[in-house]
Order: structure tokens, then C-alpha cells, then sequence
């Protein structure tokens, strides 16, 4: 990994035509730098982000290259599991997690990961997998980070509704307390936006409205602008939804079909397929009651 890292840091910088003596002015020494390229030597960290910018790279696209261009681990898993959902495919779910499980790796993270497949097949095969213990695993783990990072905002995002609501509760509070620091990263922007998203949803499908309000409120401070326009539409849809839950207007329905409409019309069909699939269930109660 040490000798890869200094082979894409040449290519970054010569593919941008900077010599080692334009970045050795900067507190580097070319002859460190020259050794680092050729696997010879570390940087030291400060060091290291200091040389990126010197060729303006950041460390997010440094990482991606070093990663052959595929995104991390947990990104990667979960796609993955996306794709299991969509086909309906439990057999090939539960082939990842025995292969997790038959793997090595001890770590904490590994721990954590196994637990995660064992939830998201539990819920695409309806059988039991997880037990309250690893619940209470990652609940803890979960608590014990200071600083979440893009790892606990898409492990959390993707099982929140697993936990009791008053655990709920505090994990999403603390999601956006932990990670208010990202809110002008892009790309943690979105998805910090769309846990808080599913969490104003998860509020309101449980009945606890005032809980849903603080989501909503919390949200509005994205200021979602006209390029944000999934967020912008999923917003629609929760406040009408909540409109309904509240009063159980016609007009809160026509809202959210209007919102479903949008989606069909920017051709993202999945997309559409799910939130009309949750509209017929919050009203098929009404259609029992005739």
C-alpha cells in the first residue's frame, strides 16, 4: 500500500505537470518526496495532506484512486444488499454472510458489519437472524463514537427503524448532532439529509407527531436548493404525509400522489414504485373502515 501510495501521487502530480522542485518549496524535501513516490518512505500525515495540496488532490479523490476506483468496503456492501433487495434475492444475501462470518478479521467493524447483514436478511426473508444482543452491540458502538463518520451515518441509516423508538430517538438526535460539522460536504450532506428524511417519515408512520415536528424542523435548516431536487420532493411528500397523518385530508393525498407524479415524470420508476407502495399502505386502513 506504501509503494501504491507514492505511484498515484506521481501520477497525480505529473499528470498535472508539477515538478518535485515547484513542491519542495512548500516544506517538503524533494528528496523525501522523490522517495515517497518510489515506495521508499512514508510522509507523515501532515506531511502527506500537505502534498496534496500542493498538487490539489484532494484526500477523498486520493482515496478513490488508491481504492482502484471503487468506493470503500461498507459502500461497496451495501449496494450490494440493495441489489439483493431489488431482485428479491435471499439466497445470494445469505451467501455474503457466511462469507463474512468465515472470515478471519475479528475487528469491531467486522463485528458490526456481520450484524448488519444479518438484519437486512431478516428482513427481506422474514426469518429470524439477529438477537437483541446485537442490537445492543451496535447500539453501544453507535454511542461510543464522539465523531460519526460516512460508516456510522450509513449504518445507521440503513437499520434505524430496527431500534425501539425512544433508542431511535436518541441515535438520529445524535446523528445530526455528531455530524453537523460535515452539513457543507456535499456528498455527507445528502446523506446526513436523507437519514434525517427517513427519520421524520419513521416519526410519523409511529404515531409520535411531535418527534416528527423536531425532524422537520432539523431538515429545514438544509435550505435545499432547486439542484437538490430528490430531497426537495421526499421533503413534499413527509410534510404531506404528516398533514395527513394529522387532519386525514384528501388534500394531503393529492399532494403526495402529485409528489409520486414527479418522480414517474423524471422517469425514476423504483422510485415511485416505493412511495406509491407506501401510500397504499397509510391508506388502506381507510379502505377497511368502508
Amino acid at each position: 500500500m506504501l509503494k501504491k501510495f507514492g505511484e498515484i501521487y506521481k501520477l497525480f502530480r505529473e499528470s498535472r505537470k508539477i515538478t518535485l522542485r515547484e513542491i519542495e518549496h512548500k516544506g517538503i524535501s524533494r528528496s523525501q518526496l522523490s522517495r515517497f513516490e518510489k515506495g521508499e518512505t512514508d510522509l507523515t500525515i501532515t506531511k502527506f495532506l500537505l502534498a496534496l495540496e500542493q498538487i490539489n488532490v484532494p484526500i477523498e479523490e486520493f482515496m478513490f484512486a488508491a481504492n482502484d476506483f471503487k468506493r470503500d468496503h461498507f459502500y461497496q456492501l451495501i449496494d450490494e444488499v440493495k441489489q439483493c433487495f431489488l431482485k428479491r434475492n435471499v439466497a445470494k444475501l445469505h451467501k455474503m454472510l457466511i462469507k463474512l462470518m468465515e472470515n478471519d478479521d475479528l475487528s469491531i467493524f467486522s463485528t458490526i458489519e456481520i450484524i448488519f447483514l444479518k438484519i437486512k436478511l431478516q428482513e427481506l426473508s422474514n426469518e429470524e437472524y439477529f438477537s437483541d444482543t446485537d442490537i445492543n452491540r451496535i447500539t453501544n458502538y453507535l454511542f461510543s463514537v464522539d465523531y460519526w463518520g460516512m460508516f456510522e451515518i450509513l449504518l445507521f441509516g440503513n437499520i434505524m427503524y430496527i431500534f425501539n423508538h425512544e433508542t431511535f430517538l436518541l441515535l438520529s438526535k445524535e446523528m445530526l448532532h455528531r455530524t453537523e460539522f460535515y452539513h457543507d460536504i456535499p456528498s455527507y450532506r445528502r446523506v446526513i439529509a436523507s437519514m434525517a428524511l427517513n427519520a421524520f417519515i419513521i416519526c410519523i408512520e409511529r404515531d409520535y407527531l411531535t418527534d416528527a415536528k423536531y425532524f422537520e424542523k432539523q431538515i429545514s435548516h438544509f435550505y435545499f436548493d432547486e439542484s437538490e431536487i430528490y430531497e426537495r420532493l421526499i421533503f413534499t411528500y413527509a410534510r404531506s404525509f404528516y398533514e395527513f397523518k394529522k387532519e386525514q385530508t384528501t388534500k394531503s393525498i393529492l399532494k403526495m400522489r402529485k409528489v409520486i407524479g414527479f418522480m414517474r415524470a423524471a422517469e425514476c420508476e423504483k422510485l415511485a414504485e416505493r412511495y406509491e407502495e407506501h401510500l397504499i399502505k397509510i391508506l388502506a386502513p381507510l379502505s377497511d373502515d368502508k
